[in-house]
């Protein structure tokens, strides 16, 4: 398994790169299926592993407003949203959909 911390904005801008962000509710079922298919399989425990990866985990379940704000500067209204932080700091939005692939791609 791999550890999830908190997110927050002033924890995203703080974490070095590479950081991988999950804005997720507990009611979303593309959430889950997303968490079952990628998330939780070996494959990416590995990368993030081998890519030495911070996992930066944000709950919307109840409408976090700080999720809320920074969600709406990417014109993205709900969950799941998921962003990766390069080592350049540069922050990319993986949409609302993952794969192993996109995530590598977006790393680069």
């Amino acid at each position: 398994g791999v550890n999830w911390d908190r997110w927050s904005q002033s924890k995203m801008v703080n974490t070095p790169g590479p950081v991988f962000i999950n804005f997720t509710a507990k009611w979303c079922i593309t959430c889950k299926v997303n968490k079952k298919l990628v998330l939780d399989s070996e494959d990416f425990s590995e990368l993030v592993a081998d890519k030495k990866i911070q996992l930066l985990e944000g709950d919307w379940t109840k409408r976090d407003e700080e999720i809320t704000d920074f969600l709406q500067s990417y014109n993205i209204v709900g969950v799941p949203a998921y962003f990766v932080k390069t080592k350049s700091g540069q922050i990319k939005n993986l949409g609302e959909t993952i794969s192993l692939s996109k995530i590598k791609e977006a790393l680069k």
